[in-house]
């Protein structure tokens, strides 16, 4: 089977986070794109103060922004 991969998307992608599976980073070391290996998922865990404390604040903001529920 023959892989067409659009190199410019999987750049942003990568640029903006996204961690690759270990399958998905071994297609792009075969196609010659690089991944930055200190930005897997466990690094980021490890280097960020408190990821749970972003996820609670976008919580409040989406909860505050919801219509309470109408009766019948």
């Amino acid at each position: 089977q023959q892989v067409r991969l659009n190199t410019e998307r999987i750049k942003y992608w990568l640029g903006v986070g996204a961690v690759p599976t270990e399958t998905v980073r071994n297609l792009l070391k075969k196609n010659g794109i690089p991944i930055n290996d200190q930005k897997s998922g466990a690094a980021m865990a490890i280097n960020t103060p408190n990821p749970a404390q972003g996820i609670e604040q976008a919580f409040v903001v989406r909860a505050s922004k919801s219509r309470p529920k109408r009766s019948r």
